[in-house]
């Protein structure tokens, strides 16, 4: 009797399983999806662009000026710290480094370290890093991988990571082509002009810059918001993907699993970019 129970609860968890667990049709997303303005002057350039970073005398002298002139803040409660919410004091050493401490002139030069580039793809011109390894012997294979930052963050977080991946090492049989791309509203590339963007959209969008610059396969290391867009572009494409890393596992269930539903609100998550989807994000 104690064996027809077991054999029972294991036979119902594996049929829960199967039906909770039970791939479906991707979503389609359009691959020319536009998110941009239609008339703008790059929107249907296809050319990669140099770029630079530029800190003019006029930005810095218009940045202090407004630093300088601020409208203060209510001061503090006597005796606390962060208890009551933001310190309005600790805006006085801020306001003095960056209006007499901070170097733009050797911070611009770091951040020009690397060949920056610009591209438009889909209405928004993208900005990137791009590094490619000096003096590689042919018996070396030069393989491609995409960077992608997360939220709060940007693609300085990647500056000392870059001389390891593209220069080659002793013995190695491989050295790394980098692209690290800004995601869209983030440092030097556009913000869309319309809702939609998640980041299955924005998956599509990487997708498509790794193919402007030739790389119909490539590897992938993405953490945080970019872990998430990362994670999409491989399941979106996964013939496409040759390898990904991620310093943040996400898993998305199916949206008409009730299941899935219950733990999200759960977990007071929000609403998922695939809400129409039927299938597992590993």
């Amino acid at each position: 009797m104690v064996k027809l129970l077991i054999t029972a609860v294991v036979a119902a968890a594996a049929i829960w399983s199967f039906k909770v667990w039970e791939y479906s049709a991707l979503p389609e997303l359009d691959p020319e999806e536009r998110w941009g303005l239609r008339e703008s002057r790059v929107a249907n350039d296809i050319s990669v662009r140099e770029f630079q970073v530029v800190f003019s005398e006029e930005m810095i002298n218009d940045l202090k000026h407004r630093l300088k002139n601020f409208r203060p803040p209510a001061p503090p409660l006597d005796g606390v710290a962060f208890q009551y919410g933001f310190n309005s004091r600790q805006l006085d050493s801020w306001k003095y480094y960056w209006t007499e401490k901070y170097n733009f002139t050797e911070r611009e030069k770091f951040l020009n370290r690397f060949q920056n580039f610009k591209t438009n793809i889909q209405g928004l011109d993208i900005h990137f890093i791009w590094v490619k390894p000096k003096e590689v012997p042919p018996e070396v294979a030069v393989v491609p991988i995409l960077l992608l930052h997360g939220w709060p963050g940007s693609v300085r977080e990647f500056y000392e990571l870059i001389p390891h991946l593209t220069t080659l090492g002793p013995g190695q049989e491989f050295v790394f082509e980098v692209i690290a791309p800004s995601l869209p509203g983030f440092g030097y590339s556009d913000a869309p002009i319309r809702s939609g963007l998640g980041s299955p959209q924005i998956a599509v969008i990487m997708r498509n810059l790794m193919r402007r610059l030739g790389h119909q396969q490539f590897y992938m290391q993405a953490g945080d918001w970019g872990g998430e867009v990362a994670a999409d572009l491989a399941t979106l494409y996964p013939d496409e993907v040759l390898g990904f890393h991620s310093n943040l596992v996400i898993v998305k269930c199916f949206w008409e699993d009730r299941h899935c539903q219950e733990e999200y609100a759960a977990e007071n998550l929000a609403e998922s970019n695939f809400s129409e989807a039927k299938y597992i994000l590993n």
